[in-house]
């Protein structure tokens, strides 16, 4: 069975207390939260406040999303940026969350690509090394845009072979997928012990080449045959997450409350269509 999630990029611009609340009155279980959001609270008021919260309202913290663009191309740069994610591993473990997500890095200009490449591989080698310490497991979740070092599902899947770890997997996106072309059916290329967390969402009816972020829709809402990913789902026994990720800013300017309950409906009724087919 699915397990319902919705991610903190919804409602990106309320805090992260109103986030935990509409959660719990939409009656999702699981939720992710923003790295960023996170250290923002954090800021002004200690962890234990935030774990309460968490508590009091029965969730759980499914990942903390996500680590990108960190420089990784120097020395220097490398170190610091282990430094970094050790934090957020710390964060993890105390905040009872199992997932790290990291998004590959926009390609640098002055480096070629296959070097950028390889420095990424090491740097995920070394965080997923530094992770099983605390037993963190690192979803690593390719973004399709052209500027992205790892922006395709074959060299995703390429990725998951060459780590070799039971704390590396794959957090998938719809609208990465979408964007890159990939049929639903390449999921079954996954070995199902290495899918962690599926982002759901919808588009409009555009040309591909000027979707971006701030289009996503509600499932259901777009013309993403979201069906047919459910049924490949159910038949591959998929059991993780199924997580509502939007970063449409007209969403941010609703009513928190509102959108996470829509969010909440869209996601019932997608699961509820697929049951009926």
């Amino acid at each position: 069975m699915f397990k319902e999630c919705i991610n903190q990029a919804t409602v990106l611009s309320s805090d992260i207390i109103t986030f935990i609340k509409a959660s719990y009155e939409a009656k999702f279980n699981y939720i992710e939260l923003d790295i960023s959001k996170v250290l923002d609270f954090l800021q002004k008021h200690n962890l234990k406040l935030l774990k309460q919260e968490i508590l009091n309202h029965g969730l759980e913290v499914v990942s903390l999303n996500a680590i990108e663009n960190i420089p990784i191309y120097t020395e220097a740069e490398f170190n610091a940026a282990l430094e970094y994610v050790r934090k957020i591993i710390a964060l993890c473990q105390r905040l009872s969350c199992k997932i790290l997500v990291i998004n590959p890095n926009e390609a640098p200009k002055h480096i070629h690509r296959n070097e950028a490449l390889n420095c990424t591989i090491n740097f995920l080698k070394q965080v997923t090394e530094i992770a099983s310490k605390g037993d963190i497991k690192i979803g690593f979740e390719y973004v399709g845009f052209k500027n992205r070092i790892i922006n395709n599902f074959e060299n995703t899947l390429k990725l998951n072979e060459i780590m070799n770890s039971e704390y590396f997997g794959l957090v998938l996106d719809v609208f990465h997928l979408y964007i890159t072309n990939t049929p639903f059916e390449l999921i079954k290329k996954i070995p199902t012990n290495k899918l962690w967390i599926i982002h759901i969402n919808d588009v409009p009816q555009k040309p591909i080449e000027i979707l971006t972020d701030k289009d996503r829709l509600f499932p259901g809402e777009g013309i993403i045959d979201l069906l047919t990913l459910m049924r490949i789902l159910r038949d591959l026994n998929y059991n993780g997450y199924i997580s509502i990720e939007l970063f449409n800013e007209k969403y941010w300017k609703e009513n928190p409350f509102d959108v996470v309950r829509k969010a909440r409906e869209s996601l019932k009724s997608l699961l509820c269509s697929n049951l009926k087919i």
